[in-house]
């Protein structure tokens, strides 16, 4: 899976491109997550928009990480969520945790 990683407006994004169901790709994300907020990251912005699917693993890192923010007072958010991604944060009752924007934009200049 590649990830692209940018800064705008002093928000960190990370866009995966593919699925995020475990093994090395996710490891990888996991490892970006947690570098950002170990150097000091505030806000971090996930654009799902090229996520094809997300599992059990893929929740599972995303819980993980939207803890570590949390507790660090920082803030993890999902943006340009696919649908299947969505059902998937729907039906595991997630989309009330994690806050959840329509598009990267939005995610980045809310609440800034």
């Amino acid at each position: 899976m590649r990830t692209e990683a940018w800064i705008e407006n002093g928000v960190a994004v990370l866009a995966p491109h593919g699925q995020l169901m475990g093994g090395a790709d996710t490891d990888a994300l996991d490892t970006r997550l947690s570098d950002l907020l170990g150097h000091g990251a505030k806000r971090v912005v996930l654009d799902l928009g090229d996520t094809r699917w997300i599992n059990s693993a893929g929740l599972g890192l995303l819980i993980h990480q939207w803890k570590a923010f949390d507790e660090a007072g920082s803030e993890l958010r999902l943006a340009n969520l696919t649908k299947k991604a969505l059902d998937v944060l729907v039906i595991s009752r997630l989309s009330s945790v994690f806050s959840c924007y329509e598009t990267t934009d939005d995610a980045i200049t809310s609440g800034a």
